[in-house]
């Protein structure tokens, strides 16, 4: 709860009584055992449970970044703003008959700003696979950009993402025009120096 000033202790572990999701938790049911008036017999009834996200439901992260111009070196820059993880998970519901239903996907689990978890970050290391002996923080990482990652947005008179203008069933164009960001954004650079 100490990594960022956004959430509130509630707001992490969510609540059970008014039915609130937390960042790293969802509402689900779950099987319990109740007492049954017969001793031998055991009955299951379903309630609803908060269930916590495990570090291996995280499926990608979603990055928000500050490309700039520095005048100074004349060089492009980048700044990360937040990384929000997006977690996998699979909620059971009730229906009217009282039937269960099993629904899975993938949901943010929050939101966290940048400059305030990058002390977490740095201490943390992650396995590096091109070197063995060279360690590496989770915050090397991020700064030299080691990860995949492809353009959802770019700053626009009516703020769209790529995908509210290219259609959502044609990745291969919303991704051409990810890399046509990309490229302007390397000859907006080169073009800065002078031969």
């Amino acid at each position: 709860s100490r990594m960022t000033r956004q959430y509130s202790t509630s707001e992490i572990l969510g609540d059970l009584s008014s039915e609130k999701n937390g960042i790293f938790s969802y509402i689900t049911l779950a099987s319990v055992e109740v007492e049954s008036e017969d001793e031998d017999e055991e009955e299951l009834a379903t309630e609803k449970v908060l269930e916590i996200f495990n570090p291996s439901d995280v499926v990608k992260y979603v990055i928000i970044e500050d490309w700039f111009f520095d005048k100074r070196r004349s060089k492009m820059d980048v700044r990360i703003i937040s990384i929000t993880p997006v977690c996998k998970f699979e909620i059971e519901t009730e229906d009217a008959d009282g039937d269960v239903i099993t629904s899975s996907g993938q949901i943010e689990a929050g939101t966290f700003f940048y400059p305030e978890i990058r002390q977490l970050l740095a201490n943390h290391k992650i396995y590096n696979s091109q070197n063995l002996v060279a360690r590496m923080s989770f915050d090397e990482f991020f700064q030299r950009r080691l990860f995949a990652s492809h353009i959802v947005k770019e700053s626009n008179v009516y703020d769209r993402d790529i995908g509210d203008y290219i259609n959502r069933s044609d990745q291969l164009s919303q991704l051409l025009e990810s890399e046509r960001i990309k490229e302007s954004i390397r000859t907006y650079e080169h073009n800065a120096w002078e031969y």
